[in-house]
């Protein structure tokens, strides 16, 4: 079974590397002495805006 974790950038309060490593880690049920691989992605954040029309 393949196993996968993503955490994406900019959460608050996780700021050091070894945090979103544990993380991210934890969240792709990836134990302790277990092998992984990492990559690396850019994203791109939009923001929406309501538009009220009267």
């Amino acid at each position: 079974m393949q196993k996968q974790g993503v955490l994406l950038p900019d959460q608050p309060g996780i700021t050091r590397p070894g945090d979103q490593l544990k993380i991210c880690l934890k969240k792709g049920s990836i134990g302790p002495g277990e092998s992984y691989e990492m990559y690396r992605f850019t994203s791109n954040r939009f923001q929406m805006q309501a538009i009220y029309r009267a």
